[in-house]
């Protein structure tokens, strides 16, 4: 995965988040031993990321947008990482369970990534019928067909 280079971390958008999430934890699921605040994006590690609230991207932006881990934009089984995925990961007893783990996080944030993308595809798409639909009705009063 390419690291993701980001001008301005206070200001996370819900993508930018999503995608720094999958970045780490497919960089911890590759080696089971690995921790989060050993990530190599850390400006302490020599990256160009500062420590996150709980070393998590969606952590950074729940509290920098609501103010509330309540309000996490990863759709955690429970409810709450501290009930779901990431429990698993912190409890694993095996590495083979602790990528299994990190894998389904990072399955989480792509699935949320793939909803939002989803929605501005469609917005996007609306403003383009709507342009459209706008220049037709130009067109068609000066005599000319657009398609």
């Amino acid at each position: 995965m390419t690291p993701r280079v980001l001008q301005d971390y206070r200001n996370l958008t819900k993508s930018d988040a999503l995608l720094l999430v999958m970045e780490m934890w497919s960089w911890l699921a590759e080696d089971s031993s690995r921790v989060k605040y050993n990530w190599p994006r850390w400006i302490e590690n020599g990256g160009d990321i500062p420590f996150f609230e709980n070393d998590c991207a969606t952590c950074e932006y729940s509290l920098q947008n609501t103010h509330s881990c309540s309000d996490c934009i990863l759709p955690w089984r429970g409810g709450h990482c501290t009930e779901g995925e990431h429990k698993d990961w912190k409890e694993a007893k095996t590495n083979e369970d602790k990528s299994k783990a990190a894998l389904a996080i990072v399955a989480l944030a792509e699935q949320e990534l793939n909803k939002l993308w989803n929605e501005r595809d469609k917005a996007l798409q609306c403003c383009l019928d709507t342009i459209r639909d706008a220049k037709n009705e130009d067109l068609k009063e000066n005599g000319y067909t657009y398609n």
